[in-house]
């Protein structure tokens, strides 16, 4: 068997190669951005995107959560932390964080309403996979910061 370069010309004929492009690029927000990768076409209405951090932050201070819709975040490469909060919460404090190490190649679903930050990286690397309800990025974000 004849093994070819990964490349789009040679591929073509059995699918799409997932990576990220700028033109996919839908959010752009302080340390992150979100690629809707527009990976698979269904009657359900999930979108697979890939959010690249591109900067690690310090303290995390900004939470968001979504009202209609789980969301499962998968690291491809390099450990993140996850830093989540209870539905429960309206008003988010330091002691109601929970912190989580998660593994490339494993994944978190989280319930919906759930607090959480974006994953912080603990290394250079920096690509994650992220499954959620289609258009949740335009209408089902909710922001809140620590006190």
């Amino acid at each position: 068997m004849n093994t070819l370069k990964l490349n789009e010309r040679n591929f073509k004929e059995f699918g799409k190669i997932i990576k990220v492009s700028k033109r996919l690029c839908k959010s752009r927000l302080d340390n992150f951005n979100y690629y809707s990768a527009g990976l698979i076409k269904c009657d359900s209405g999930i979108e697979i995107g890939l959010l690249e951090i591109f900067k690690k932050t310090g303290m995390v201070i900004k939470f968001e959560r979504h009202h209609y819709t789980e969301e499962v975040i998968m690291p491809l490469e390099g450990k993140v932390k996850i830093h989540l909060a209870g539905p429960e919460k309206l008003s988010l404090r330091k002691d109601d964080i929970k912190t989580f190490i998660v593994e490339p190649g494993i994944g978190v679903k989280l319930r919906r309403d759930v607090w959480h930050a974006i994953p912080e990286i603990l290394s250079e690397e920096k690509s994650l996979c992220l499954i959620l309800k289609e258009k949740t990025i335009k209408d089902d974000l909710y922001f809140t910061e620590l006190n």
